[in-house]
């Protein structure tokens, strides 16, 4: 009875311990972190088109040799009239005035230079052949690249735009209409100038539901002071730019003369450098987007 118990012990030992193997067998192996050295250098040797493309250098090769091979002598012999089934026949007479014997060798000689230009054939198919490997060798490390640097290009816009939208959102207070955004820089105006800017532009936005195309006094090369996009209408206006705003609002224009973000940071600067009776023109543009 106790030798019963241990054989079905020893069984269950080692089912537990197959299938703890299986088990084991069956996780996936713990993913490996690589760099792009290591990623090329990888796609190098593992690359199966590759491999290929590079036996037919070797296959190129061959036929150089094929190419330059002479050709063989050829040595040929016959008889003719040889009495097999008439033996009493064979004798000196006979084999001297009707039996035939003939001998022959034969050489191809080639002319016109065909065996050098067979053998320069095959080595510019070699050339060719380590000349495509070697461009697919040259395009492996880009195709490879490739994607790991739109990557990178993807989280280097990912990261200003993840800051614009924390200051956009920090910039917006509660009960602000999103639809309306003047873009500045921190600190550049005072929050009242500000205010003023923004009702400059909400009224310009109301003023161009009335209108279709371009409008406004024109600049002072000639184009129209409001311009909208081609999706404008009155129930979504689409006012894209202001021209030159500081000519016709004096919000703007103080801006332009006090504000922190005119001449490198210092406010009023752009005024001392006006000159009595001097009129200060700033060449800007204000752009206005609007979102449903």
């Amino acid at each position: 009875m106790s030798f019963q118990r241990l054989r079905l012990l020893a069984v269950y030992t080692v089912i537990l311990a197959i299938s703890g193997d299986v088990a084991n067998a069956q996780q996936p192996p713990p993913a490996v972190r690589i760099d792009l050295d290591q990623a090329i250098q990888l796609a190098l040797e593992h690359n199966h088109a590759l491999k290929a493309a590079e036996t037919q250098i070797q296959q190129s090769q061959a036929e150089e040799v094929t190419a330059s091979l002479r050709p063989n002598p050829v040595l040929t012999w016959d008889a003719l009239f040889v009495p097999f089934f008439s033996p009493d026949q064979l004798n000196k007479s006979y084999l001297n005035n009707i039996t035939e014997f003939d001998a022959a060798v034969a050489y191809t000689f080639e002319r016109g230079h065909k065996r050098q230009a067979r053998i320069q054939a095959a080595r510019d198919q070699t050339a060719q052949m380590r000349s495509l490997v070697s461009d697919n060798r040259r395009t492996m490390p880009f195709n490879v690249a490739h994607p790991s640097v739109g990557v990178l290009l993807h989280k280097s816009t990912l990261g200003p735009a993840r800051l614009a939208l924390a200051r956009l959102e920090h910039r917006l207070a509660p009960g602000d209409d999103p639809r309306l955004l003047v873009e500045v820089a921190a600190d550049a105006v005072t929050p009242a100038q500000l205010e003023a800017l923004r009702r400059e532009l909400a009224g310009w936005v109301e003023e161009s539901r009335e209108h279709r195309t371009p409008f406004g006094t024109p600049t002072i090369d000639g184009r129209p002071r409001f311009d909208m996009g081609e999706e404008h209408n009155a129930e979504r206006p689409a006012l894209r730019r202001v021209n030159n705003p500081s000519d016709i609002s004096a919000a703007y224009m103080e801006v332009v003369k006090t504000a922190a973000m005119t001449d490198r940071g210092s406010p009023g600067k752009a005024a001392a450098r006006a000159r009595p009776g001097e009129r200060i023109t700033e060449a800007s543009s204000v752009t206005a987007r609007t979102t449903p």
